[in-house]
C-alpha cells in the first residue's frame, strides 16, 4: 500500500514539474529569452500539441493536401 502511495506522488510530481517547465516555456517565448534552438524546439511542440488536438475532418483534410502536394511533386520530377 505505502509503495502505491509513494509512486502515485511520484507520478504528480512529474505531472507538476512537467507542467511547471511547459510554463517557464512559454513565459521565455513571450519575453523572448530563448536561443535559436530553443525557439525551434517550442515552434515544433507548439504545432505537435496544435495537430494533436485536431479533429478527424481537419486531419484529413490536411492529409488530402499533403498527398496532393506529393503527387504534384512526383509529377515534376519525373522524366
Amino acid at each position: 500500500m505505502a509503495g502505491g502511495i509513494i509512486f502515485a506522488l511520484v507520478v504528480d510530481q512529474y505531472r507538476q514539474t512537467m507542467h511547471m517547465r511547459e510554463d517557464i516555456r512559454d513565459i521565455k517565448n513571450h519575453l523572448g529569452l530563448m536561443n535559436k534552438g530553443e525557439a525551434q524546439e517550442y515552434e515544433m511542440d507548439q504545432e505537435y500539441t496544435q495537430v494533436d488536438r485536431l479533429d478527424s475532418e481537419e486531419m484529413n483534410m490536411i492529409n488530402r493536401r499533403i498527398e496532393a502536394e506529393l503527387e504534384k511533386g512526383s509529377k515534376n520530377n519525373k522524366p
